[in-house]
């Protein structure tokens, strides 16, 4: 049975290899100083007859390593000085970067490559690395590592966890007042971590009865958790406005539109008509447009819902709204800032790119990318010069462009699957997380309620 410290606590092998390899965040060994049974490993001897390597036992953390000069094999004081200092130089070498803190020695895989393979670093991270999106893995992470304190706190292993371990976890969470969110992201979370370190041929603990008493949790939590609320949907008709004050009327002069304003106008009705992430828009160069003449083709080379970066696209086709046309805008936003569609340039320049002011001469940045608060921002700022309700200012995020494109054409009678396969989704379902009907809408339903059932 594992100890506590054998949950966290690194140990140095029995029979150490030559190689220099960090084992975690805080320690780096130089294992190249080491000889000791590399034949019984298979492994070439290293070439250190004037150093030896002093370490701790098995059973012992690492303390901090000593290299002492071995006197009988020392010609001289200058060569053993050099020596060392070469040594210590090749302790500045790459880390691996194990998710949630955890210990190497949870991934005995991942452990057992990189003590065969110690160069190999780059290779042993990605091992390391869970195949979830960024903002998933952030969104899990609070629920890991506080599991990852409750086994500390209770002596639980992690590479032998039991059912009744997860089940005390989920009581403790309640006493803790965690909310219902927390325990929705719970079971998820608990997944993503046992996919990491479950060993081989053994069984999850998260079962039918772990996921039963967590819905019981859950359903008492609802009791008293806040009524959900819809994304807030910001009205397309207010950037139309704003588009034919300061846009249309330099339709022939693209260089007289203000370029901070122009770029968050673009870029709301890209995403409104597109239903982008704007993850995805930020990603997103001008040689990623390809220009078919009567649409437009945007090519995201990779999202959130394609993890494995297959390419997904997106079609925007004229309409017949001079102000809200996207190929309009598109045609106009890289006309303004030099952009060029796929096959004119060899040159990628960023769609969503930062614009200097300095000394009053504005010069767009196309290779430094925009982050999303500044975006956010920059969109807020705009609303408000045109004084839209400061219900929406308030709320606004980019993504209520997305819930009003979607919540349109959903609205409009579009089929649910031509609206997935618009927003590039694989199921059918996922528009329905964006659509917020409006009170009209929502209206005219209730009037089409049959009167007589005869």
């Amino acid at each position: 049975m594992f100890q506590t410290k054998d949950f966290l606590t690194p140990r140095i092998p029995a029979s150490p290899i030559p190689s220099t390899i960090s084992l975690n965040n805080s320690h780096m060994i130089n294992l190249n100083l080491v000889s000791t049974d590399l034949i019984e490993r298979n492994l070439p001897k290293p070439n250190t007859d004037n150093l030896t390597f002093v370490a701790a036992s098995a059973d012992q953390q690492f303390p901090p390593l000593h290299i002492t000069e071995n006197p009988m094999l020392v010609d001289n004081a200058n060569l053993a000085n050099s020596t060392i200092s070469m040594a210590q130089e090749t302790l500045a070498v790459p880390k691996l970067d194990i998710p949630f803190g955890l210990d190497i020695t949870l991934f005995p895989n991942v452990y057992e490559f990189i003590i065969k393979n110690p160069s190999l670093i780059d290779a042993a991270n990605i091992m390391l690395t869970p195949a979830v999106a960024k903002s998933t893995l952030k969104s899990y992470s609070q629920v890991v590592n506080d599991f990852k304190s409750f086994c500390l706190e209770n002596n639980y292993c992690l590479s032998n966890l039991r059912e009744q371990n997860v089940i005390d976890y989920i009581g403790v969470s309640f006493s803790e007042k965690r909310t219902f969110s927390y325990f929705c992201k719970l079971i998820p979370s608990l997944v993503l971590l046992e996919n990491l370190i479950k060993p081989s041929g053994r069984s999850s603990v998260l079962t039918e009865r772990v996921q039963a008493i967590l819905n019981s949790f859950k359903r008492k939590l609802s009791e008293t958790k806040a009524p959900v609320k819809k994304g807030l949907l910001c009205p397309i008709d207010h950037f139309k406005s704003i588009i034919q004050h300061e846009i249309v009327p330099y339709v022939k002069s693209p260089h007289n539109i203000n370029p901070i304003k122009f770029r968050s106008l673009f870029r709301a009705i890209f995403i409104y008509f597109t239903f982008c992430r704007f993850d995805d828009f930020h990603d997103l160069r001008d040689q990623d447009f390809v220009n078919h003449g009567d649409f437009l083709e945007v090519n995201f080379r990779k999202s959130k819902n394609d993890q494995f970066y297959q390419g997904t696209n997106s079609i925007l086709v004229p309409s017949n709204d001079p102000i809200l046309c996207p190929v309009r805008i598109t045609h106009l936003y890289f006309v303004k800032f030099n952009l060029n569609f796929q096959g004119s340039s060899f040159k990628k320049k960023f769609v969503n790119f930062r614009i200097q002011n300095k000394n009053g001469k504005v010069t767009p940045l196309t290779e430094v990318m925009l982050s999303q608060s500044n975006a956010t921002k920059y969109t807020k700022q705009l609303l408000v010069e045109y004084n839209v309700p400061a219900t929406i200012v308030e709320r606004f995020t980019e993504k209520s462009l997305k819930i009003a494109g979607v919540t349109g054409l959903l609205d409009s009678g579009e089929p649910l699957e031509n609206v997935a396969i618009a927003g590039r989704w694989k199921s059918s379902t996922t528009p329905m997380h964006y659509r917020n009907t409006s009170y009209k809408f929502r209206k005219n339903i209730a009037k089409n309620i049959p009167l007589s059932s005869l």
